[in-house]
């Protein structure tokens, strides 16, 4: 149990809407990316302003994990949203493409600010199932941003749909400023971070094998992602419209996942959630596997999608949850780990879709391999959870005192 678990907790319905900013700064423009260079005047590709956006939240993300555990979560969380606000606004009146990729640059820094903070606020203020039952709260929030940004995007267009973003940031902050308490520790200020913060948490092995679950199940969705459209599209099985409710099914599924999570949170521990979900992914990498041997039809293709979000829905908050079950002066910094190693790894993943001639072999190739990563990394964490609760040396334990990743 966190021995400094702050008196006051910043609300989860505040944290969660504050993460869902970041996915949907990701997805709101999506439906005009072709139109985008044209308003402009610019001969580039739209496809730029997703490219600068994930690169910028990704590189940034370390850098303001290790700030936040030196300078303090709240701080930090409104200075991301006051800048996400002016730069979502900078976006929506950009004039020309170059604008607008400087402005969509300092979005990705301060959506990375947001989103890391908002994960070590949850870790901050809660222990074993509660903290999953949050964390899956935060998910739940994000995959809904997510799901709607493109619908949004569609009905009002982009530059409505980053000043709607700019807004809601705007609101969020208002909210924010009473409600947003400081949660890191208060014996962490006099603990500052430091680069040995890295050290230790890459000599843990818990931390280590969650962090590469996480990562190798990011890795189908970005893999679907840079595959589907040709795979589905390209080739005439489903028309763009009923590709992008594939998508928002997805979501769906996700959102799912992580209420299931909420409710299971209450009776079983964290890294047994995370085995869950993992199966439930394996499943979807399985049938994924089977249509591409057997020639199976586009449903089948949208089944195992939906399959694998609803997975990736349970697992998300548990393995999260547990990966960020580390000395409290580098939450932040494991945080931003965690959600660096996601990105990176998604972006290995779509990248390799390209060196495949057919996208469908390129999908199941990734996801087999993912599959085999992810499930033997949480096996190893959940077994060697398991053997150190059991075997803890010279730690007496009082019959009846919860165990970390299971106190509540």
């Amino acid at each position: 149990m966190n021995p400094h678990k702050p008196v006051r907790t910043p609300a989860l319905w505040l944290l969660g809407a504050a993460c869902a900013l970041a996915p949907f700064g990701g997805g709101v423009h999506v439906p005009s990316l072709a139109s985008i260079p044209s308003e402009l005047g610019s001969t580039g590709s739209g496809a730029s302003t997703i490219s600068v956006y994930i690169f910028m939240l990704a590189a940034t993300m370390i850098p303001q994990g290790w700030l936040s555990d030196r300078l303090g979560r709240r701080p930090l969380a409104l200075a991301a949203l006051a800048t996400l606000a002016v730069s979502s606004v900078a976006a929506a009146a950009a004039s020309s493409m170059s604008e607008l990729l400087i402005a969509r640059a300092v979005q990705g820094v301060a959506a990375a600010g947001v989103l890391v903070i908002a994960r070590a606020a949850v870790r901050d203020s809660f222990d074993g199932r509660e903290g999953t039952r949050a964390m899956s709260v935060l998910s739940t929030l994000q995959t809904l941003g997510l799901a709607f940004a493109p619908v949004l995007g569609a009905a009002v267009g982009w530059r409505w749909g980053f000043g709607i973003m700019g807004l809601g940031a705007v609101a969020i902050l208002a909210l924010a400023m009473p409600r947003w308490v400081e949660t890191r520790p208060p014996t962490v200020t006099r603990e500052p971070a430091s680069a040995g913060g890295f050290a230790s948490l890459w000599s843990q092995p818990l931390f280590l094998a969650y962090a590469l679950g996480l990562a190798a199940m990011a890795s189908i969705y970005f893999a679907f992602i840079a595959a589907g459209p040709t795979m589905l599209v390209g080739s005439g099985q489903l028309t763009p419209r009923s590709f992008s409710l594939v998508l928002l099914g997805g979501a769906c599924a996700c959102v799912l996942g992580g209420l299931f999570t909420r409710t299971a949170a209450r009776r079983a521990a964290s890294g047994r959630l995370a085995l869950v979900g993992a199966g439930v992914v394996g499943l979807a990498a399985a049938g994924l596997v089977t249509t591409w041997a057997t020639g199976g039809a586009a449903s089948a293709w949208c089944f195992c999608y939906v399959l694998y979000m609803f997975g990736n829905g349970i697992m998300i908050p548990a393995a999260m949850m547990s990966a960020l079950d580390v000395p409290p002066q580098v939450v932040g910094l494991g945080a931003s780990i965690l959600g660096t190693l996601q990105f990176l790894s998604g972006a290995l993943a779509a990248a390799s879709v390209d060196r495949f001639s057919d996208p469908a072999h390129a999908l199941t190739v990734v996801a087999s391999i993912a599959t085999v990563v992810m499930g033997t990394s949480l096996a190893f964490a959940e077994f060697r959870s398991a053997a150190t609760a059991r075997w803890s040396p010279g730690i007496e334990v009082p019959a009846g005192t919860p165990m970390p990743g299971d106190q509540l």
